[in-house]
């Protein structure tokens, strides 16, 4: 299954709700990356992770998209209906594994065509982000993330 592209980093698991007390959208969550933090939506189920950020029209410099899976897995993204450029970074339980930067949203390309990203091996989270971002966060392999809830935001 292809998962539309859109969101940010990753967590500590112990950190991290159980999937099935995550509500579709609008869950938000803190996500802390070398001494800067992010404010995610989380993203959980699978009808929400294929739509991912597709639609929107931006995402602010210290918001992003934070996608969960089940279970470890090369689990693919996609461009698919996204109207401007984005940084992944593919995480596996709270460490960055892989990071793709300035992914273009490829307007206008057939669905039949666009380019499908993969990480560069299993993940348990995908972090979607603003292009730039992950570059200001001195993000890279090896980096240990962490989420926590909105206290008294939600």
């Amino acid at each position: 299954m292809i998962v539309g592209l859109g969101v940010l980093l990753g967590i500590s698991v112990s950190a991290v709700p159980a999937l099935e007390t995550i509500s579709a959208f609008g869950r938000k969550q803190e996500v802390a990356i070398n001494s800067q933090t992010i404010i995610v939506e989380v993203v959980s189920k699978p009808a929400d992770r294929e739509r991912g950020l597709s639609g929107r029209t931006h995402l602010s410099v210290n918001e992003g998209m934070l996608f969960l899976f089940e279970a470890p897995g090369l689990h693919s993204f996609w461009m698919k209906g996204m109207q401007f450029p984005i940084d992944i970074l593919w995480i596996h339980d709270d460490r960055v594994i892989g990071v793709t930067e300035r992914i273009d949203p490829q307007i206008g390309v057939p669905e039949s065509e666009l380019a499908v990203l993969y990480p560069p091996e299993p993940v348990t989270r995908v972090l979607e982000l603003a292009a730039g971002r992950a570059k200001l966060l001195g993000a890279k392999v090896g980096d240990r993330l962490t989420v926590r809830p909105l206290a008294g935001r939600e």
